[in-house]
């Protein structure tokens, strides 16, 4: 993936309407949201706000109808030689509700990166390390970083995927409701 960020907007729209079989959820959104900047969405429920953080992030490619354009940092996201693993690595997302995998809470973190080829074992820890104390997180887990993190409790959870989300760096970070399941 290009990561020619020299443009004004990270993202921008054109004309996107996205359809679940034939009922139509967003029609002809176009916006341009600028880098380095806080965007919000705020509607109601249901007017489409996630569908739109999903179809950047091409969450929902089989299920949905995209038409229109979507750019990231200039390219255009849709196009089928796109890689969406590289895609979704610098357009990072976190959902409303944690989805935590099934791993210790360090493998949570860890597999991304090495995923993503961070092959040394100390770079990774820090980074873990890192991403759990911008969290507030660490001080919680630093001792069990082996547990389950299925065993956390729901707010952990969430903060962990925040965590996650932010080990890798991304460009772009969507949030969909992430701190609805978190105290003040």
């Amino acid at each position: 993936m290009n990561n020619n960020l020299d443009t004004l907007y990270i993202l921008q729209t054109s004309e996107l309407s996205v359809s679940y079989g034939k009922t139509k959820v967003l029609k002809d959104i176009s916006i341009d949201i600028y880098q380095n900047k806080i965007t919000s969405l705020i509607g109601c429920s249901g007017s489409g706000k996630t569908t739109f953080l999903r179809s950047i992030n091409r969450i929902d490619d089989n299920i949905t109808t995209v038409s229109g354009k979507i750019y990231f940092a200039g390219l255009e996201i849709n196009n089928p030689k796109i890689n969406v693993y590289e895609l979704r690595k610098n357009v990072g997302m976190v959902f409303q509700q944690p989805n935590v995998f099934a791993k210790s809470i360090y493998e949570n973190i860890a597999y991304a990166l090495r995923y993503h080829g961070m092959s040394d074992k100390d770079e990774v820890y820090e980074t873990v390390e890192k991403s759990l104390k911008q969290t507030s997180l660490w001080d919680e887990v630093k001792n069990n970083l082996a547990k389950c993190a299925l065993e956390l409790s729901g707010g952990q959870q969430q903060r962990l995927c925040i965590s996650r989300a932010i080990a890798l760096k991304p460009k772009l970070l969507l949030l969909d409701e992430p701190t609805s399941a978190l105290d003040p």
